[in-house]
């Protein structure tokens, strides 16, 4: 299973060249799939379709980046996964950030 998470604007169109902390751009994120938690209704992670395509609003994103703050503690990250919730971070700030833009996950 490989997920994919990237951010879409209103006109549905991919934003690339999101900055990212550890330097340079992306476009999207992964590597965290093994993270993402089954499904607890407590959760907007968890509602996450690893075979299909979810999408989640300025709200959600707002508790997805706390969620992905709390996973980013977790002590048994590799650094690929780490550096994919990084990135998961920034997508969910720039979408909680009341811009006319989605955070969409991809699965397969």
């Amino acid at each position: 299973m490989t997920i994919q998470a990237f951010v879409r604007d209103g006109a549905g169109n991919q934003r690339r060249q999101l900055v990212d902390p550890t330097g340079g751009t992306f476009d999207a994120a992964r590597d965290f799939d093994r993270l993402i938690p089954p499904t607890d209704g407590s959760l907007v992670l968890a509602r996450v379709d690893p075979y299909g395509t979810t999408t989640f609003g300025r709200e959600d994103a707002a508790a997805i980046r706390e969620e992905v703050s709390g996973l980013q503690d977790w002590e048994e990250l590799s650094p690929v996964e780490h550096r994919g919730l990084v990135r998961l971070r920034v997508m969910a700030e720039a979408v909680a950030s009341g811009q006319d833009l989605q955070l969409v996950f991809s699965g397969d």
